[in-house]
């Protein structure tokens, strides 16, 4: 995957997020708002807090090959 606006490749970003984001959502002990402030401190962790263009493409991925099959 790669951001059509400035050209930086978010592969290797998708597959970390997707994986943190699992374990950020699977853990009881944290409430819904504790989750929804982990989710953004994780976005921000891959340097993406200034990329305003590649930001919700890496939120709003959905991979279509897991709804094909």
């Amino acid at each position: 995957m790669k951001c059509p606006t400035c050209g930086l490749l978010l592969g290797e970003i998708q597959l970390e997020y997707e994986y943190k984001l699992l374990q950020i959502n699977e853990n009881d002990k944290l409430s819904d708002s504790d989750k929804d402030k982990k989710q953004m401190e994780l976005v921000d962790s891959f340097g993406l807090k200034n990329r305003y263009c590649c930001r919700p493409r890496l939120i709003s991925y959905v991979d279509m090959i897991k709804i094909i099959r």
